[in-house]
């Protein structure tokens, strides 16, 4: 029997303050189907920390050793990526971003993923401030 009971990894922001507040609970509910069980790696900032990791390398480097870990002892199957209009951004103090540059960075840091842990589905979503998700890959 395989170690490896968790279907894959979703990784996240985990800022409850926004209108995205309890972000995991509509992650669980929209995208994830009840039967399945993935394993959350929320962090502040996460999603964008894999896209621009030059701005955040601690960030980074401890969102993927959470990932590594998952993966090595107990996940396996695949990615569900999900960005949101983080407030992290307000740290990279050179320039303003709009939505639009908030979802590139969902699939920059998409592309980063797949080139790291090649033949790993990847499904990446933006949260809406409705309810629902964009789908971005």
């Amino acid at each position: 029997m395989s170690k490896k009971t968790i279907g894959g990894i979703v990784i996240y922001c985990s800022d409850p303050r926004t209108e995205n507040a309890n972000l995991w609970k509509h992650i669980k509910d929209l995208l994830i189907p009840q039967e399945q069980r993935l394993t959350p790696v929320g962090m502040l900032g996460a999603p964008v920390a894999i896209a621009r990791p030059a701005n955040f390398p601690v960030k980074f480097a401890a969102v993927m050793d959470d990932i590594e870990f998952a993966l090595q002892e107990f996940a396996e199957g695949r990615f569900i990526l999900v960005g949101h209009d983080c407030g992290i951004y307000k740290r990279i103090t050179h320039r303003a971003f709009s939505i639009q540059d908030k979802m590139d960075d969902v699939a920059k840091a998409t592309n980063f993923l797949k080139k790291r842990f090649p033949g790993m589905p990847i499904s990446a979503y933006f949260k809406k401030p409705d309810p629902g998700f964009e789908q971005i890959s």
